[in-house]
């Protein structure tokens, strides 16, 4: 008896875990969709089969749920960048370069993670310090990766070692995440803006 107990306990209390997931999930949908000012919270209970009344119990309003939201995209994004298994040659260090921006114009370049973007910018200056320290390290981490592996693939080759890789890395994520923010006034899209990025990057490769 105590045993069928424990479980049904462990059943409860998983609930709330699960129906918070479910609700932070559709709510990057409607937020990437609709935006942050536009999203509204029926518009999410329904779509998550949930009440309003129990998104409100798991978070205290909407701006707390999109807090919510920009720190599972902090995870996930970078977890995603990051897991690049392919094999890191001593004679390539463009190639792994320039496979690093494509990777991320992929990454970035569909309809959700556009729009959970602008709603990011928008939002940026109201979210918790907690929230943008978390995002900001979610970044540092997955350029900490790459440049782990670009200096075992180019060594002593490139000058000034981690501080110039990161500078250039950061010049390829900036390139390749304004390309779809304004891609089509511009133009350009987000694999272009990678290889634009990349070629310059490797131009200040040979620079002092």
């Amino acid at each position: 008896m105590a045993g069928i107990a424990w479980g049904l306990r462990r059943r409860i209390d998983a609930e709330p875990a699960a129906k918070r997931q479910a609700i932070i999930e559709t709510a990057t949908e409607v937020f990437a969709r609709e935006g942050f000012s536009a999203a509204r919270i029926g518009d999410i209970a329904r779509r998550a089969k949930v009440s309003s009344r129990t998104i409100y119990d798991l978070f205290s309003d909407k701006a707390a749920l999109f807090e919510d939201v920009v720190r599972r995209a902090a995870r996930i994004g970078p977890a995603r960048l990051g897991a690049d298994n392919s094999p890191a040659t001593a004679s390539a260090p463009a190639a792994l370069l320039r496979a690093h921006a494509q990777r991320f114009a992929d990454l970035i370049a569909t309809p959700d993670v556009i729009g959970l973007a602008r709603s990011f910018f928008a939002q940026e200056p109201y979210l918790q310090p907690s929230t943008r320290l978390e995002v900001e390290a979610g970044l540092r981490a997955v350029e900490q990766q790459f440049i782990t592996r670009l200096e075992a693939c180019a060594g002593a080759s490139i000058p000034d070692g981690p501080s110039r890789i990161a500078r250039l890395l950061g010049e390829i994520e900036h390139g390749v995440l304004l390309a779809p923010l304004v891609g089509m006034a511009a133009r350009l899209t987000p694999r272009a803006a990678a290889d634009l990025a990349v070629d310059h990057a490797l131009a200040g490769l040979t620079q002092p």
